[in-house]
Protein backbone atom coordinates (compact mmCIF):
# COMPACT_ATOMS: atom_id res chain seq x y z
CA UNK A 1 0.00 0.00 0.00
CA UNK A 2 1.36 3.32 -0.75
CA UNK A 3 2.63 5.31 1.98
CA UNK A 4 1.26 8.74 0.32
CA UNK A 5 -2.42 10.35 0.14
CA UNK A 6 -2.75 11.70 -3.63
CA UNK A 7 -5.43 14.86 -3.53
CA UNK A 8 -6.39 16.21 -6.85
CA UNK A 9 -8.57 19.50 -6.46
CA UNK A 10 -10.07 21.43 -9.15
CA UNK A 11 -11.51 24.49 -9.88
CA UNK A 12 -14.23 26.38 -11.72
CA UNK A 13 -12.17 27.19 -14.78
CA UNK A 14 -11.20 23.52 -15.16
CA UNK A 15 -7.27 24.12 -13.85
CA UNK A 16 -6.77 21.48 -11.06
CA UNK A 17 -3.85 20.76 -8.73
CA UNK A 18 -2.57 17.35 -7.41
CA UNK A 19 -1.57 17.04 -3.33
CA UNK A 20 0.24 14.71 -1.79
CA UNK A 21 0.30 14.00 2.03
CA UNK A 22 1.72 11.04 4.00
CA UNK A 23 -0.53 9.77 5.82
CA UNK A 24 1.37 9.13 8.49
CA UNK A 25 1.07 12.54 8.38
CA UNK A 26 -2.66 12.82 8.32
CA UNK A 27 -2.83 10.25 11.45
CA UNK A 28 -0.15 12.99 13.48
CA UNK A 29 -2.77 15.58 12.57
CA UNK A 30 -6.02 13.40 13.46
CA UNK A 31 -4.22 12.56 16.61
CA UNK A 32 -3.26 16.12 17.76
CA UNK A 33 -7.01 17.21 16.70
CA UNK A 34 -8.18 15.05 18.91
CA UNK A 35 -6.73 15.51 21.97
CA UNK A 36 -7.18 19.35 21.12
CA UNK A 37 -10.65 18.49 20.63
CA UNK A 38 -10.24 16.08 23.93
CA UNK A 39 -8.38 19.39 25.82
CA UNK A 40 -11.14 22.15 24.74
CA UNK A 41 -14.26 19.62 26.53
CA UNK A 42 -12.11 19.01 29.67
CA UNK A 43 -11.69 22.58 30.23
CA UNK A 44 -15.47 23.46 28.53
CA UNK A 45 -16.39 20.63 31.48
CA UNK A 46 -14.36 22.91 34.20
CA UNK A 47 -15.30 26.22 33.27
CA UNK A 48 -18.94 25.08 33.45
CA UNK A 49 -18.38 23.26 36.61
CA UNK A 50 -16.73 26.16 38.00
CA UNK A 51 -19.58 27.95 36.79
CA UNK A 52 -21.53 26.10 38.81
CA UNK A 53 -20.12 26.30 41.55
CA UNK A 54 -19.53 29.64 41.50
CA UNK A 55 -23.20 30.24 41.38
CA UNK A 56 -24.08 27.63 44.27
CA UNK A 57 -21.52 29.98 46.15
CA UNK A 58 -23.28 32.98 45.20
CA UNK A 59 -26.20 31.85 45.91
CA UNK A 60 -25.10 30.36 49.56
CA UNK A 61 -23.20 33.85 50.36
CA UNK A 62 -26.79 35.81 49.61
CA UNK A 63 -28.76 33.17 51.97
CA UNK A 64 -26.17 33.73 54.46
CA UNK A 65 -26.37 37.43 54.75
CA UNK A 66 -29.89 37.18 54.05
CA UNK A 67 -29.77 35.20 57.33
CA UNK A 68 -27.64 37.82 59.80
CA UNK A 69 -29.12 40.60 58.58
CA UNK A 70 -32.39 38.14 59.87
CA UNK A 71 -30.58 37.96 63.13
CA UNK A 72 -29.33 41.08 63.32
CA UNK A 73 -32.71 42.52 63.05
CA UNK A 74 -34.40 39.68 66.19
CA UNK A 75 -31.62 41.06 68.01
CA UNK A 76 -32.15 44.60 67.71
CA UNK A 77 -35.83 43.95 68.31
CA UNK A 78 -35.14 41.80 71.27
CA UNK A 79 -32.64 44.38 72.39
CA UNK A 80 -35.16 46.84 71.99
CA UNK A 81 -38.03 44.41 74.10
CA UNK A 82 -35.50 43.81 76.45
CA UNK A 83 -34.84 47.30 77.50
CA UNK A 84 -38.91 48.10 77.38
CA UNK A 85 -38.96 45.45 79.84
CA UNK A 86 -36.56 46.44 82.36
CA UNK A 87 -38.04 49.96 82.15
CA UNK A 88 -41.63 48.48 82.49
CA UNK A 89 -40.26 46.13 85.33
CA UNK A 90 -38.06 49.51 87.46
CA UNK A 91 -41.72 51.37 87.02
CA UNK A 92 -43.71 48.69 88.50
CA UNK A 93 -41.28 48.01 90.96
CA UNK A 94 -41.19 52.00 91.49
CA UNK A 95 -45.21 52.21 91.72
CA UNK A 96 -44.91 48.94 94.10
CA UNK A 97 -42.50 50.47 96.42
CA UNK A 98 -44.22 53.83 96.41
CA UNK A 99 -47.73 51.66 97.38
CA UNK A 100 -46.31 50.20 100.42
CA UNK A 101 -44.98 53.00 101.71
CA UNK A 102 -48.65 54.67 101.26
CA UNK A 103 -50.34 51.55 102.67
CA UNK A 104 -47.51 51.22 105.46
CA UNK A 105 -47.64 55.12 106.68
CA UNK A 106 -51.15 54.46 106.32
CA UNK A 107 -51.22 52.02 109.13
CA UNK A 108 -48.95 54.00 111.24
CA UNK A 109 -51.17 56.98 111.09
CA UNK A 110 -53.81 54.26 112.13
CA UNK A 111 -52.15 53.08 115.26
CA UNK A 112 -50.95 56.34 116.43
CA UNK A 113 -54.67 57.35 116.12
CA UNK A 114 -55.49 54.69 118.59
CA UNK A 115 -52.76 54.85 121.11
CA UNK A 116 -50.50 52.25 119.70
CA UNK A 117 -46.80 52.97 120.18
CA UNK A 118 -44.98 52.96 117.32
CA UNK A 119 -41.44 52.37 117.42
CA UNK A 120 -39.02 54.85 115.20
CA UNK A 121 -38.48 54.34 111.85
CA UNK A 122 -34.99 53.35 110.36
CA UNK A 123 -34.29 56.99 109.07
CA UNK A 124 -35.97 58.92 112.26
CA UNK A 125 -34.69 56.86 114.81
CA UNK A 126 -32.26 59.19 117.04
CA UNK A 127 -31.27 56.41 119.50
CA UNK A 128 -27.96 56.78 121.43
CA UNK A 129 -25.32 53.64 120.32
CA UNK A 130 -21.88 53.21 121.41
CA UNK A 131 -19.11 54.62 119.14
CA UNK A 132 -17.19 52.52 117.60
CA UNK A 133 -13.31 52.93 117.08
CA UNK A 134 -11.23 53.92 114.26
CA UNK A 135 -14.53 54.59 112.04
CA UNK A 136 -15.77 57.35 110.98
CA UNK A 137 -16.94 59.71 108.02
CA UNK A 138 -20.15 61.56 106.91
CA UNK A 139 -23.57 60.05 108.11
CA UNK A 140 -25.76 59.00 104.87
CA UNK A 141 -28.97 57.26 106.30
CA UNK A 142 -30.62 54.45 103.72
CA UNK A 143 -33.81 55.95 102.07
CA UNK A 144 -36.62 55.15 102.90
CA UNK A 145 -37.24 53.95 99.52
CA UNK A 146 -34.97 51.24 99.24
CA UNK A 147 -36.35 47.79 98.84
CA UNK A 148 -35.05 46.50 102.18
CA UNK A 149 -35.50 49.38 105.19
CA UNK A 150 -38.87 49.95 103.24
CA UNK A 151 -40.12 45.96 103.50
CA UNK A 152 -38.85 45.98 107.17
CA UNK A 153 -40.62 49.32 108.10
CA UNK A 154 -44.03 47.55 106.07
CA UNK A 155 -43.67 44.44 108.30
CA UNK A 156 -42.74 46.09 111.55
CA UNK A 157 -45.95 48.03 110.65
CA UNK A 158 -48.03 45.07 109.35
CA UNK A 159 -46.91 42.76 112.58
CA UNK A 160 -47.88 45.68 115.12
CA UNK A 161 -51.90 45.96 113.02
CA UNK A 162 -52.11 42.15 113.39
CA UNK A 163 -51.50 42.40 116.98
CA UNK A 164 -53.98 45.44 117.40
CA UNK A 165 -57.84 44.35 118.20
CA UNK A 166 -59.16 46.14 114.75
CA UNK A 167 -62.36 45.80 112.94
CA UNK A 168 -65.64 44.82 114.21
CA UNK A 169 -65.62 41.56 116.39
CA UNK A 170 -69.96 40.82 114.56
CA UNK A 171 -72.20 41.74 111.99
CA UNK A 172 -74.91 43.74 113.95
CA UNK A 173 -75.20 47.59 114.99
CA UNK A 174 -74.65 48.80 117.99
CA UNK A 175 -77.08 48.69 120.58
CA UNK A 176 -75.22 50.39 123.63
CA UNK A 177 -72.48 52.83 123.25
CA UNK A 178 -68.87 52.99 125.63
CA UNK A 179 -69.44 55.40 128.80
CA UNK A 180 -71.77 56.15 131.29
CA UNK A 181 -75.50 54.69 130.69
CA UNK A 182 -78.65 53.56 132.06
CA UNK A 183 -78.44 50.35 133.51
CA UNK A 184 -81.11 48.56 131.94
CA UNK A 185 -81.96 46.35 134.77
CA UNK A 186 -82.08 48.75 137.67
CA UNK A 187 -82.30 51.87 135.63
CA UNK A 188 -79.67 53.49 137.66
CA UNK A 189 -76.55 55.50 136.24
CA UNK A 190 -73.80 53.15 135.27
CA UNK A 191 -70.26 52.79 133.13
CA UNK A 192 -70.27 50.48 130.14
CA UNK A 193 -66.75 49.73 129.39
CA UNK A 194 -67.42 48.18 126.31
CA UNK A 195 -70.19 48.44 123.45
CA UNK A 196 -73.25 46.01 122.57
CA UNK A 197 -73.27 44.91 119.06
CA UNK A 198 -77.07 43.11 118.89
CA UNK A 199 -77.77 40.32 115.93
CA UNK A 200 -79.73 37.05 116.12
CA UNK A 201 -78.21 34.15 118.32
CA UNK A 202 -75.72 32.51 116.43
CA UNK A 203 -74.13 35.05 114.57
CA UNK A 204 -70.32 34.45 114.35
CA UNK A 205 -68.05 36.05 116.62
CA UNK A 206 -64.22 36.62 115.06
CA UNK A 207 -61.14 37.70 116.85
CA UNK A 208 -60.48 41.03 115.97
CA UNK A 209 -56.33 40.54 116.41
CA UNK A 210 -53.53 38.00 116.50
CA UNK A 211 -53.29 36.65 120.13
CA UNK A 212 -53.18 33.76 122.48
CA UNK A 213 -57.05 32.63 124.28
CA UNK A 214 -56.26 33.24 128.37
CA UNK A 215 -59.77 32.38 129.06
CA UNK A 216 -62.61 30.82 127.32
CA UNK A 217 -65.46 29.60 129.91
CA UNK A 218 -68.75 30.93 132.12
CA UNK A 219 -67.71 34.39 133.92
CA UNK A 220 -70.40 35.76 136.35
CA UNK A 221 -72.12 38.64 134.19
CA UNK A 222 -70.01 38.20 131.30
CA UNK A 223 -71.93 35.00 131.10
CA UNK A 224 -69.80 32.64 128.11
CA UNK A 225 -66.55 34.96 127.85
CA UNK A 226 -63.44 34.89 125.72
CA UNK A 227 -60.35 36.65 126.47
CA UNK A 228 -58.14 37.25 124.14
CA UNK A 229 -54.19 38.21 124.98
CA UNK A 230 -52.39 40.24 121.94
CA UNK A 231 -48.77 41.94 121.49
CA UNK A 232 -48.04 45.33 122.87
CA UNK A 233 -50.19 44.81 126.32
CA UNK A 234 -53.98 44.69 124.86
CA UNK A 235 -56.52 42.11 126.02
CA UNK A 236 -60.31 41.68 123.85
CA UNK A 237 -62.94 40.36 125.69
CA UNK A 238 -65.85 39.34 124.30
CA UNK A 239 -69.11 38.27 126.12
CA UNK A 240 -72.85 36.79 126.53
CA UNK A 241 -71.67 34.30 124.12
CA UNK A 242 -74.25 31.24 123.26
CA UNK A 243 -71.19 28.90 122.34
CA UNK A 244 -67.77 28.89 122.89
CA UNK A 245 -65.44 27.48 120.12
CA UNK A 246 -61.90 28.17 121.46
CA UNK A 247 -60.22 26.86 124.20
CA UNK A 248 -57.28 28.52 126.39
CA UNK A 249 -53.84 28.36 124.83
CA UNK A 250 -55.17 28.28 121.55
CA UNK A 251 -53.68 30.75 118.92
CA UNK A 252 -55.99 33.07 117.11
CA UNK A 253 -55.79 35.65 113.84
CA UNK A 254 -57.86 38.13 113.51
CA UNK A 255 -61.19 36.82 111.84
CA UNK A 256 -60.65 33.44 113.35
CA UNK A 257 -64.51 32.21 114.45
CA UNK A 258 -64.40 32.44 118.82
CA UNK A 259 -67.96 31.10 118.86
CA UNK A 260 -71.42 32.26 118.67
CA UNK A 261 -73.51 35.09 119.45
CA UNK A 262 -76.19 34.66 122.61
CA UNK A 263 -77.58 35.88 125.50
CA UNK A 264 -76.05 34.20 128.49
CA UNK A 265 -74.95 36.01 131.78
CA UNK A 266 -76.59 39.51 133.03
CA UNK A 267 -78.19 40.06 129.37
CA UNK A 268 -81.34 41.83 128.33
CA UNK A 269 -81.53 39.64 124.68
CA UNK A 270 -78.91 38.34 121.69
CA UNK A 271 -76.03 40.71 121.84
CA UNK A 272 -72.38 40.63 122.08
CA UNK A 273 -70.31 42.39 124.74
CA UNK A 274 -67.34 43.36 123.64
CA UNK A 275 -64.30 45.30 125.13
CA UNK A 276 -60.79 46.32 123.98
CA UNK A 277 -58.09 46.86 127.28
CA UNK A 278 -54.63 48.21 126.97
CA UNK A 279 -52.24 47.59 129.35
CA UNK A 280 -55.44 46.67 131.84
CA UNK A 281 -56.80 50.38 131.26
CA UNK A 282 -60.09 50.11 129.04
CA UNK A 283 -60.59 51.83 125.84
CA UNK A 284 -63.70 52.75 123.66
CA UNK A 285 -63.91 49.47 121.20
CA UNK A 286 -65.71 51.92 118.64
CA UNK A 287 -62.72 53.84 117.02
CA UNK A 288 -60.77 50.87 116.90
CA UNK A 289 -63.45 49.44 114.76
CA UNK A 290 -63.81 52.84 112.33
CA UNK A 291 -60.49 53.04 112.24
CA UNK A 292 -59.92 49.79 110.39
CA UNK A 293 -62.36 50.84 107.74
CA UNK A 294 -59.48 52.72 106.15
Amino acid sequence: MSQKLHIIISGDEGRSRAITVKRSTLRTGAVLTSVLITLLSVTAGFGIHSMLQSKEILHNLRTTELALATLEQRERLMTHELETLRQEKAELFRHEVAALRERSEQIEEILTQVGVEVPPTADTANTATPQIPNQGGPYYPIPMDEPEPLVNYANEMINLANGTPLGEPAKGWVSSGYGTRTDPFNGRRAFHYGIDISNMIGTSICATAAGKVLFAGNNGGYGKMVKIEHPNNYLSIYGHLHKIHVKPGDTVVRGDILGIMGNSGRSSGSHLHYEVRHQNKPLNPYPLIYLSEK
